[in-house]
């Protein structure tokens, strides 16, 4: 079985960066470390992640996002 998936989802792509390498550092070695730069490109990923049966653990998102909101994803 995949390992669970830990999506971010940040439009400020330093931010998102940083976030995803802290992440990695702490649960990469359980988890994989997803980022999306939109509410948009989030639903996919997680409606891809949804059609292959993989399990998602966690969605950190921005709550100030161009689109969907953090609240919104």
């Amino acid at each position: 079985m995949a390992r669970p998936a830990i999506l971010t989802v940040d439009d400020d792509a330093p931010v998102s960066a940083a976030i995803a390498r802290d992440l990695r550092a702490r649960y990469g070695a359980d988890h994989r470390i997803l980022r999306a730069s939109s509410g948009a490109e989030a639903l996919e990923l997680v409606a891809r992640l949804l059609l292959k049966g993989q399990p998602l653990a966690l969605v950190a998102a921005d709550q100030r996002m161009p689109g969907l909101t953090g609240i919104e994803v």
